[in-house]
């Protein structure tokens, strides 16, 4: 978990965790793209309704 942790907090934003903002997601799509845990060229609407979590 403390691996992880960079991926999943806000990143000293001030936010709080669960909210997502379009970079962070694109960066975490590449990261799985790259190690192949996800099929290449997924967009961020693919995987995420950002209407549905709270904003950064």
């Amino acid at each position: 978990m403390e691996l992880m942790a960079e991926y999943v907090t806000p990143g000293g934003s001030g936010t709080a965790i669960g909210t997502l903002d379009s970079a962070r997601v694109a960066r975490s799509i590449a990261i799985l793209e790259r190690a192949r845990a996800l099929r290449q060229g997924m967009t961020l609407e693919q995987i995420i309704d950002f209407d549905l979590v709270p904003t950064a």
